[in-house]
């Protein structure tokens, strides 16, 4: 697996191979539908409607910066488009109308992952984004929802074990 990682890691958002750019808040990110289709069952399932129903997707003009040569290239706008934003996990419940607030880091952060990057975020607050992100709700890449939980689960562990510590020398308390 190392070896595929390798492979993956210099086509991450790499405008002189790219076939598609994802934008978010206006932060273009120049990504591999192939990539794509082969890490997310969102993008997987996307794609292959796609291509059942003969639906053209939204094509710019790009300059290839190497050879200097016009071409299109697929654009898709993924930034945060629900009335209904929210900023905490536990306030998600699953409403089709509402969705978590998330930045271009945040989607850049899934994206690097897809890419074969490890996730380098220790932040609860963005690792609950990140889950989010990587649940059936949005793009569905079960194996980084599964890390984020690990790393979550770390952390409140981590927590209790240290407050249970604290309580113990400095109140008394028993843990």
């Amino acid at each position: 697996m190392e070896t595929s990682h390798a492979l993956l890691q210099p086509l991450f958002n790499d405008i002189s191979t790219a076939d598609i750019i994802l934008r978010v808040d206006n932060v273009h990110f120049h990504s591999h539908v192939c990539i794509l289709y082969a890490t997310s069952r969102f993008w997987n399932q996307y794609f292959k409607f796609q291509r059942a129903k003969r639906i053209n997707f939204g094509y710019i003009n790009c300059v290839n910066h190497n050879s200097m040569q016009d071409h299109e290239i697929l654009l898709h706008d993924y930034s945060c488009s629900k009335n209904n934003l929210i900023t905490k996990l536990h306030e998600y419940k699953g409403d089709p109308e509402c969705e978590m607030k998330y930045s271009w880091t945040d989607f850049g952060n899934l994206l690097a992952y897809l890419y074969g990057y490890p996730i380098k975020e220790r932040k609860k607050d963005n690792l609950y984004v990140l889950a989010y992100l990587a649940s059936k709700n949005k793009f569905d890449v079960p194996e980084l929802l599964q890390i984020c939980d690990d790393l979550l689960h770390e952390m409140a562990s981590f927590i209790k074990i240290f407050v249970n510590s604290f309580k113990k020398k400095n109140l008394g308390a028993k843990p």
